[in-house]
């Protein structure tokens, strides 16, 4: 599962880069923070990914905004690539 997030503009950054993503199932938890940096003079992909292996679907998703604001996707589909937008306030 990869994920494609957008940040608000007004409150966090408009790629969300800093945002932690966890994605938790019935046998695994595991967590990935948006970032571009990888190592002196490289960048990586902004989207996070998940090995989920034969998991075909996680209970939960949850993505912690720069704004300190949550948002949590429940019964999410594996094998998929998602966008995700923080809303407005």
């Amino acid at each position: 599962m990869s994920l494609i997030i957008s940040g608000s503009t007004l409150w966090s950054k408009a790629q969300a880069i800093g945002a932690p993503v966890t994605v938790k199932g019935s046998s695994l938890m595991e967590r990935r923070d948006v970032r571009t940096c990888g190592s002196y003079a490289s960048s990586n992909d902004v989207r996070p990914l998940f090995g989920l292996g034969k998991t075909a679907r996680v209970d939960e998703m949850r993505i912690r905004w720069a704004s300190r604001r949550e948002t949590v996707l429940r019964n999410v589909r594996a094998d998929q690539l998602l966008e995700v937008r923080e809303l407005s306030p």
